[in-house]
């Protein structure tokens, strides 16, 4: 007896309808006889044949599971004698004879329902099944089979009569026959029924990576995905191929429109947020990261991303908090102490970024890999410029000796910078002409020219200078003036920022650095007419706008006009420490208290190393009457500041103490 699956879904639905349609109809044929009383020569109506026919097929099942196989046939070829124009009838008898193994007896009646109607729906599938089973069952590939089941189950799909199971053996009949074309289209048909049956996706999905197809296998896995957004399986797929088909857009328009769009933290935010970062699209992308780290708060991977992305958009508050944790949380890991040495450098806090960056180099030289040599380096040269920044000259020989590619370009600049700073005036003529042999004439002509600037050699200083400029640009025009000013030559200086606007005057950057040049030379007027003409030329140039905003505040001029330009600023960059603190600080000269406190606290969280954002916060704290919080502002600020911004700050922590009555000595340093 042949046991397979569909033959026994399809008898033990047969049986069950022998037994109803029996009882229905032989309590009908009862009712009939008990009205009109016994007559064995009437003829029989078309309910007492249906009768005889379904008492017949009844029989056949019972016989059927006692293992008589010859009284069951007898009892359906009874049942179709009983009503031998009827399809049904024809097609389960064909579905007992299957069950009981006689496949041919099973065929024939078949066939005759068929030629009966060839449109019935239950025959077609009968048909279908029973040719699907022989092709794909079979140990050896069936040809005419599969090309008969296919058929039959064509018929079904044309009308719309077919199920879930139609569907899969018909793409598995194509499968077998290598047509992939028409696999895909089955189970596209099958997903369009179920969009969530995860086995029609993974077959489909791989069908298109076998054909080549991967931009459909992505859309196919994202669709799945917008519906159940933590199947990692397929998370992982869809982002290795969105990765290298750059498909950011498919991934947005399909996750966006999905189960994404509810806000409910998911695996699939990390792809979401990867996908609207690619796109320029930071706020929503970081948004999308946050949730997928509310979703799976112990994966490092995605908190790093985090941190990257909240640095990248400039909440450095909020970065430094996430990668401080996770750095605590995974101290073996040298990633995660690099990204909070660089978050740390681009909030000043100069010796906790030192701190990082050593620990993480310590970390990689420990694990000594060969190809971890230019990651060692960069490390080393991370350390050696916030040294440089810092004036500590100490340190840098030792690690600058131990770069493992010392000889390339980017060691090569660090180590002449450094070298001018030491005045090691030999070093840096053995530095630059080595740079020259590596075919970087405008670095060694920068570094030439800082040389001859601090060996007061105008004349060979003003030739390189000019080379310099011509090769590296404004880099190398704004560096270099600033080191002619340092000096004390302020005409050189001017002379250098003004050439710059003047050949290029359409280069907004130009302006500005020559703008602040003048501003801290007293020349307010022509130091506003640079600023200006750089956010004329780049009405997004938030440096410009902050520029002018905040100086016209620091003079109590034109406050409207101030503010306006300050929240221009702030709207390009809403999160940039130094435009919250001119923000700030416009309102404090407004005498706008309350509007002020909130940017400048926000400005000491993004930048919590500035001496200038400290003082202002402690200046708004003591104007407000909330003395403790303005002395413990200042203090803070006092360990970080030059000389004279430490005894304006030690003057206002007096005067604040003194006007509770207290001395200096009476308030203890937290």
């Amino acid at each position: 007896m042949n046991d397979s699956l569909p033959s026994i879904r399809r008898f033990r639905a047969v049986a069950l309808a022998l037994v109803i349609g029996s009882l229905a109809l032989s309590l009908a044929g009862w009712t009939s006889a008990q009205a009109s009383g016994p007559d064995a020569r009437t003829p029989k109506t078309e309910t007492e044949q249906r009768g005889d026919a379904y008492a017949h097929l009844m029989r056949a099942v019972f016989a059927a599971r006692s293992g008589d196989t010859r009284k069951a046939a007898h009892e359906i070829r009874s049942a179709i004698a009983a009503q031998p124009d009827e399809v049904g009838v024809h097609v389960q008898g064909a579905e007992l004879m299957l069950w009981m193994g006689r496949r041919q007896d099973a065929e024939e009646l078949a066939r005759v329902a068929l030629e009966m109607d060839g449109e019935s729906a239950e025959t077609l599938l009968f048909l279908g099944d029973f040719h699907a089973m022989q092709a794909l069952g079979g140990s050896r590939p069936d040809p005419e089979s599969r090309r008969k089941a296919l058929a039959f189950y064509s018929k079904l799909i044309e009308r719309d009569l077919d199920d879930d199971d139609v569907l899969r053996r018909t793409a598995g009949l194509h499968l077998q026959a290598g047509e992939v074309e028409g696999a895909i289209a089955t189970f596209d048909r099958l997903l369009a029924r179920r969009p969530g049956d995860r086995s029609a996706t993974i077959s489909l999905v791989r069908l298109y990576l076998d054909d080549a197809r991967e931009p459909e296998a992505l859309r196919t896995s994202l669709n799945y995905l917008a519906s159940y957004p933590d199947d990692v399986g397929l998370l992982q797929l869809a982002a290795q191929l969105s990765s290298k088909l750059s498909a950011w857009s498919d991934v947005v328009e399909i996750l966006g429109a999905g189960a994404l769009s509810e806000k409910r933290a998911s695996l699939s935010h990390a792809l979401y947020g990867e996908a609207l970062l690619k796109l320029g699209r930071d706020a929503e992308g970081t948004a999308a990261l946050e949730l997928a780290v509310k979703a799976r708060p112990g994966d490092s991977g995605l908190r790093y991303n985090l941190a990257r992305m909240y640095r990248e958009m400039g909440r450095l508050g909020d970065a430094a908090d996430e990668a401080r944790e996770l750095a605590a949380e995974i101290q073996a890991e040298p990633d995660a102490q690099v990204l909070l040495g660089e978050i740390l450098t681009d909030q000043g806090d100069m010796e906790g970024a030192i701190r990082a960056f050593s620990t993480g180099l310590e970390l990689v030289v420990a694990d000594d890999r060969p190809e971890e040599s230019g990651y060692r380096d960069a490390i080393r040269r991370r350390i050696v410029r916030l040294l440089l920044a810092r004036e500590d000259l100490a340190q840098v020989p030792e690690i600058l000796g131990q770069l493992e590619e010392a000889e390339g370009v980017e060691s090569l600049d660090l180590r002449a910078r450094a070298a001018v700073a030491r005045k090691s005036w030999d070093e840096v003529g053995h530095l630059v002409r080595w740079l020259r042999e590596q075919e970087r004439p405008g670095l060694a002509d920068y570094h030439e020219a800082s040389m001859m600037i601090e060996r007061e050699r105008w004349d060979e200083a003003e030739t390189l200078v000019a080379a310099a400029i011509e090769n590296e640009g404004r880099f190398a025009r704004v560096q270099l003036a600033e080191r002619y000013a340092a000096i004390g030559k302020r005409k050189l200086a001017e002379r250098l920022y003004r050439d710059g606007v003047e050949q290029d005057t359409e280069d907004a950057a130009s302006h500005y650095y020559f703008g602040d040049y003048l501003y801290r030379q007293g020349r307010f007027d022509e130091s506003e007419t640079h600023m200006r003409e750089a956010f004329r030329l780049d009405p997004q140039h938030g440096p410009s706008l902050n520029f002018l905003g905040y100086s016209l505040a620091e003079r109590k001029e034109r406050l409207e006009e101030a503010l306006m330009l300050v929240q221009r600023a702030l709207d390009v960059d809403s999160s940039n420490g130094a435009y919250l603190d001119s923000l700030g600080w416009v309102y404090f000269q407004m005498e706008r208290y309350a509007a002020a406190r909130e940017p400048l606290e926000r400005a000491t969280r993004e930048l919590p190393k500035d001496v200038t954002i400290l003082d202002h916060l402690g200046d708004l704290y003591d104007r407000i009457g909330e003395n403790e919080q303005a002395v413990a502002t200042w203090r803070r600020a006092l360990t970080m500041g030059d000389e004279e911004q430490r005894e304006s700050l030690e003057r206002k922590i007096e005067s604040a103490i003194r006007a509770t009555g207290k001395t200096v000595a009476d308030v203890p340093i937290d």
